[in-house]
């Protein structure tokens, strides 16, 4: 009997180390997987910056095309009669 106990022990043993082994490698995959999320979220946070200051550069366009318009509509046409730069 406690020969058999001896080998039941070694075989748990076993498939502890085995399963050891599969949970190191998801640990490895996650770990990749967290690696190229990361990097992915990165791009997209440099995209919406990108977005966010092309969004205000327009945004001051508009401003002066809606000045050069309210001027055309009042007759002004900004001061002295220039137009203000829309770049």
């Amino acid at each position: 009997y406690a020969y058999l106990q001896t080998i039941l022990l070694g075989l748990r043993g076993m498939e502890v180390g085995s399963r050891a082994e599969e949970i190191l490698k998801a640990l490895q995959r996650l770990k990749n997987d967290f690696e190229k999320f990361s990097s992915d979220l990165e791009v997209l946070g440099r995209h919406i910056n990108n977005t966010r200051a092309k969004y205000d550069e327009v945004e001051k366009k508009v401003e002066g095309f809606r000045y050069a318009l309210d001027g055309l509509s009042t007759g002004e046409g900004g001061p002295a009669g220039e137009k203000p730069e829309l770049t």
